[in-house]
């Protein structure tokens, strides 16, 4: 699916052919892609009877009349290869250049035509090296973007790095290898052009043709999403005049005669408007909500499970009703979220403040332990596998956080937990949440939470082992003494069945940690010390 993606490319698959250009050549180009003889060169991951491993294709041929494609089938655990590998190997004296010592940049050009997004790695060794395991040899890898081309420069002090000595031998480079990882769906990449250039050379042109091929895959695909997209919006959906002005201004310059630098950057902004377009539409019942209610923000219920996006993507799952209902049993912890959506002004200083959870029938029974945690984000990179949202991802629990601002349009969770303890009388409690901004009128939301008449143990039912409160990594992040915060760590994941522990350490468990948690009867299993890494301390 198309998320908010970097689009661009990155490297990928590499090719060679014969004739070869000749050495005095500059830029030179090292294969092309005229003879299907030169395929017979490769070692390449077994072909399926979908597709084979390598072939030449005429889709997006840039120099010649063919492209060289890779292919490989989606990654099945335990069945095929975590990573297929196209290999070419060539002898110092054949018309495959080896003395690259005159070139300072390593170019490729590479076509991802699928709707996913992959990582394709590149190796290179020297004569020496190549009759080693690839294993040995170093390279450089990238994600690919989908449905997009990337021009990869790189410098050739990159490309002679090696693991096993300083460098490779530069006036002898005998092998290339292209690899995938893990690809999640089938993986096909078109390799346009490698090329070596020497200080002072330009890389190659794209021609006409090539860079109209590229706006057929990348463009033409984002049009049409977006013409059905903006036709979804109603003269009352929030922004729709702006949303529909700012998606002609686009689709007029996506209709002019562009670079493929360009059009891939307008496509990032097409992206980026129909995500927002998207958001606003799945938000369509609250807005209506607030509407209803005269209010300037509004408020609603999403389960534990959901991931609600703050911003920039569209949010599934979010209930406006007033009441909601949570099941948990005795001695276990279970979550709710509570989102709030502020309309039409910024909201200050927002506090959300838990009631008093009584059992309908046994007055006397002690209200229900609840706690509310305000929901944290992170920024998140392009990873080199398919996610549906690249951004502001919701992830820690703020318990230092009492209140805060929302900004007008985002949404923002806050995680009401209920816990309650072995003792608790089984029933249904009820209660309220009060939602409080410092310049808007006070929301409140009942909720009701059923205890099953049960008790799950404290300890976790099977091993769980995740490393886990190592002051190293930590540490660094929080202004609390290590001595006191360690143990509320413990706590915490021990709510969640998470014990303390780490496979790979390298000294003795921590004894503190370990006695506090035993004398909550959360202690489970613990790893004494990692066999097969060195250095550690064993006493």
């Amino acid at each position: 699916m198309s998320s908010l993606r970097s689009l661009g490319l990155s490297f990928t698959a590499c090719l060679l052919a014969f004739p070869y250009t000749p050495a005095f050549a500059t830029p030179m180009e090292l294969f092309d892609f005229q003879s299907s003889d030169f395929l017979k060169q490769w070692n390449t991951p077994p072909a399926t009877e979908k597709h084979p491993a390598l072939s030449l294709s005429k889709n997006f041929a840039r120099l010649h009349p063919h492209s060289l494609e890779l292919y490989t089938p989606a990654w099945v655990p335990g069945k095929s290869n975590e990573w297929p590998a196209w290999t070419i190997r060539w002898d110092r004296k054949g018309p495959v250049a080896s003395d690259w010592s005159s070139y300072d940049r390593f170019v490729i050009d590479v076509v991802n035509p699928t709707d996913t997004v992959a990582l394709i790695g590149l190796k290179v060794a020297d004569e020496e090296l190549g009759r080693l395991s690839p294993g040995t040899w170093t390279g450089v890898k990238t994600t690919v973007a989908p449905r997009s081309f990337q021009r990869t420069i790189y410098p050739m002090t990159t490309m002679m790095k090696a693991l096993t000595k300083d460098r490779l031998d530069i006036g002898s480079i005998t092998t290339l290898l292209l690899y995938a990882t893990r690809p999640t769906s089938d993986f096909r990449l078109n390799v346009t052009n490698i090329t070596l250039l020497q200080p002072g050379d330009e890389a190659p042109a794209l021609s006409d043709d090539f860079v109209g091929a590229l706006r057929k895959l990348h463009l033409d695909p984002l049009l049409q999403q977006g013409r059905e997209t903006v036709a979804r919006l109603k003269e009352s959906t929030p922004h729709a005049k702006r949303y529909r002005e700012q998606w002609d201004q686009l689709a007029t310059e996506a209709g002019k005669p562009l670079a493929p630098e360009v059009f891939t950057a307008l496509g990032a902004k097409m992206e980026t408007l129909l995500l927002e377009i998207r958001r606003t539409l799945s938000l369509a019942a609250l807005y209506d909500q607030a509407e209803a209610d005269g209010a300037t923000y509004a408020v609603a219920w999403a389960p534990s499970t959901e991931k609600v996006i703050p911003r920039e993507a569209p949010v599934a799952n979010l209930d406006p009703k007033s009441n909601a209902r949570l099941s948990v049993a005795r001695q276990e912890t279970e979550g709710i979220q509570l989102v709030v959506l502020p309309v039409k002004e910024d909201l200050k200083n927002v506090k959300i403040e838990i009631g008093k959870f009584r059992h309908q029938k046994q007055s006397d029974a002690p209200a229900l332990p609840i706690d509310v945690r305000t929901v944290g984000f992170v920024k998140t990179e392009r990873p080199a596998y398919e996610v549906d949202y690249v951004g502001w991802w919701p992830d820690p629990l703020l318990d230092f956080l009492s209140a805060i601002d929302i900004p007008a349009g985002d949404t923002q969770s806050f995680w009401v937990r209920a816990r309650p303890g072995a003792d608790q009388p089984a029933g249904i409690y009820e209660g309220e949440i009060r939602i409080t901004p410092d310049n808007a009128p006070a929301i409140t939301r009942k909720l009701t939470v059923q205890v099953r008449n049960f008790t799950v143990p404290t300890r976790p039912p099977i091993p769980v082992v995740i490393p886990a409160g190592h002051e190293g990594s930590i540490g660094k992040f929080i202004t609390e003494p290590w001595g006191s915060y360690k143990l509320k760590l413990a706590d915490f994941q021990a709510d969640y069945y998470i014990g303390w522990d780490n496979l790979y350490a390298q000294g003795a468990p921590d004894w503190e940690v370990l006695e506090h948690l035993r004398k909550q009867d959360r202690l489970w299993q613990f790893n004494l010390y990692a066999l097969g890494f060195g250095g550690g301390n064993r006493k």
